[in-house]
């Protein structure tokens, strides 16, 4: 049993974000929230194969983690794109061209690392706000907190979570 008879130290931690984060925020938890696994498993139960399309950096090799993780892979149909993720003009444009329908879901997907900047730009989270088709992420680490990952339908916090 513990007794505290001093306290020593209080940190009051908060955690800020700009108005044009916050603004982005507020419009995606005013669309209509979405199941994503119940949207695949109706997919799939009516006999079709989700149509899945992942954008991963020029040069990732987190395509081998999700591969590895992902154990039914042949019950979906993915196609993957490389972006230049040092771009938001490049993903930017991927998002709206991908976001027909013709993909039942579409995941960007990259590992940790430094040049993290692009997930938070404003441009990008109103692309992603504006997506008609349902949008996960599988960005950097656990503890890397991006705008994108933040409005994303749903998001994993690494490329190896995503299942």
């Amino acid at each position: 049993m513990y007794r505290v008879t001093k306290i020593i130290d209080h940190i009051d931690e908060h955690q800020f974000i700009s108005k044009e984060e916050f603004d982005h925020v507020r419009h995606r938890f005013d669309k209509d929230s979405i199941d994503i696994q119940g949207h695949l498993l109706n997919i799939i139960r009516n006999g079709k194969q989700p149509n899945i399309h992942i954008i991963l950096g020029s040069t990732s090799v987190v395509d081998k983690d999700y591969k590895n993780q992902l154990q039914e892979y042949y019950i979906f149909n993915i196609t993957e794109e490389r972006v230049n993720f040092s771009n938001s003009s490049s993903l930017i444009n991927s998002l709206s061209v991908n976001d027909t329908s013709d993909f039942d879901l579409i995941v960007c997907m990259r590992g940790g690392g430094s040049g993290l900047e692009v997930f938070n730009n404003t441009n990008l989270a109103t692309q992603v706000v504006a997506l008609k088709t349902p949008f996960v992420t599988a960005l950097v680490h656990k503890s890397d907190l991006t705008m994108v990952g933040r409005i994303a339908d749903r998001g994993f916090a690494t490329p190896t979570a995503l299942e």
